[in-house]
C-alpha cells in the first residue's frame, strides 16, 4: 500500500542522549504532530525509525514509505502523540544519523492532505480546478496563443 509500519508506542526506556522536550519550550509549535523524515538508508526499518523518535518524545506511529515493489524509497513518516513532541523531535533529530545515514527531519508537509493520508489519486485533493497547486490542463492563458501541435511559433532574429 505504499508504506510499511509500526504501531504505537510510548517512550523508549533508559537514558536520553537528548534534553527533555522542557527544554525545548522555546521552540515555535509545528501545527501538527506528523514529521517527515528524509534520506533514510533502505534498510532502515519502522521499528528503528520509531526507537529513534521514542528517545524524544511519545511515538504513535512509524511508517516506511515503499515502492509498488516493497523496496523503501529512503522515507517515511513518524507520528508523535502531539505537535509539541513533534517539534521537538524535529529540533534534536534533524541532520542526526540513522543507519549511517544524515537524516532529514520536518514537519509533514502533506499531513493535512486527504489523498495523501489516504493513498489515492491527485483528484482527491483538487481545488478549484487545481491539483496539488498546479492549474488545471487547459487553463494556461498563453495555450490559446500556440498552434494546433501545442508548440509555440520559432523565434524570428531580428534584422542586424
Amino acid at each position: 500500500v505504499g508504506y510499511r509500519g509500526g504501531g504505537g508506542g510510548g517512550t523508549a526506556t533508559g537514558d536520553s542522549v537528548f534534553a527533555t522536550p522542557a527544554a525545548a519550550s522555546s521552540a515555535a509549535p509545528v501545527a501538527v504532530s506528523k514529521v517527515y523524515v528524509g534520506n533514510l538508508s533502505y534498510e532502515t526499518s519502522w521499528q528503528s525509525l520509531k526507537d529513534l523518535f521514542s528517545q524524544v518524545g511519545d511515538v504513535v506511529h512509524a511508517d516506511i514509505m515503499q515502492t509498488p515493489q516493497g523496496r523503501s524509497k529512503g522515507c517515511g513518516i513518524v507520528t508523535m502523540r502531539s505537535a509539541a513532541d513533534a517539534a521537538f523531535a524535529i529540533e534534536q533529530l534533524h541532520e542526526t544519523e540513522l543507519d549511517g545515514r544524515n537524516i532529514l527531519v520536518r514537519e509533514d508537509r502533506e499531513a493535512g492532505n486527504a489523498a495523501h493520508a489516504a493513498n489515492v489519486g491527485p483528484a482527491a485533493s483538487s481545488v478549484g480546478g487545481a491539483v496539488n497547486g498546479l492549474p488545471a490542463p487547459g487553463s494556461r492563458k498563453d495555450t490559446a496563443a500556440r498552434p494546433a501541435g501545442g508548440l509555440p511559433a520559432p523565434r524570428v532574429a531580428a534584422a542586424a
